[in-house]
C-alpha cells in the first residue's frame, strides 16, 4: 500500500460529489462448501448521513455473518460503479485482500485489546444502533408534524 498527499485540486474532472450516496450490505450465512455457495442477502441504504451509520447498522444487523458494505452510484450513462467498503466475500477464497500485506499486519488485536473485547465491541454496536433509532424517530416525529402543520 502506498499513501500519497494529494492537494484539493489534484483529482479528477469532472468532479462528482453526493451528499448522500447509496450504499448496498450483503449478508452471508454460510461459507462455501462443496458445490454449493453462501446463502446472500442484500439490503440497498438510502438517506444515511454518513457511513459510520451504515457500519453501525450493517454491524448490528450481522449476527455473527460474514458481510460487505459498498458504496455505489450509477453515471448519467447508466453505468453501475460499485465500491467495496469493508468487509470480504466468503465465496472468493482467492481473494488477495483476505491476507494484509505485511507492512500492515497488526499483532492479534482480539489477544491484545482483552477477554471482553467481542462483548465490548457489540455493546458499542448496540449503542450505535439505539443512537441512529433515537435519531430517526425523532426525524419521523418532526416530519409528521410538519405534515400536520400543513
Amino acid at each position: 500500500m502506498e499513501v500519497i498527499a494529494v492537494g484539493e485540486s489534484d483529482h479528477p474532472s469532472p468532479w462528482i460529489r453526493e451528499a448522500f450516496p447509496q450504499y448496498r450490505v450483503h449478508f452471508y450465512e454460510r461459507v462455501w462448501s462443496g458445490s454449493s455457495p453462501s446463502a446472500s442477502y442484500c439490503f440497498d441504504v438510502e438517506g444515511a448521513h454518513n457511513v459510520h451509520q451504515v457500519l453501525a447498522w450493517a454491524e448490528a444487523s450481522a449476527r455473527g455473518r460474514t458481510y460487505l458494505v459498498y458504496v455505489f452510484h450509477t453515471t448519467p450513462d447508466g453505468q453501475y460503479i460499485q465500491l467495496q467498503l469493508l468487509g470480504d466475500d466468503p465465496n472468493q477464497q482467492a481473494d488477495p485482500r483476505r491476507v494484509p500485506p505485511p507492512e500492515l499486519a497488526a499483532p492479534d488485536e482480539l489477544q491484545s485489546a482483552g477477554p471482553d473485547y467481542e462483548a465490548r465491541s457489540s455493546a458499542h454496536a448496540m449503542e450505535l444502533l439505539e443512537a441512529f433509532s433515537e435519531w430517526w424517530r425523532a426525524r419521523q416525529r418532526s416530519a409528521e408534524s410538519e405534515d400536520a402543520e400543513a
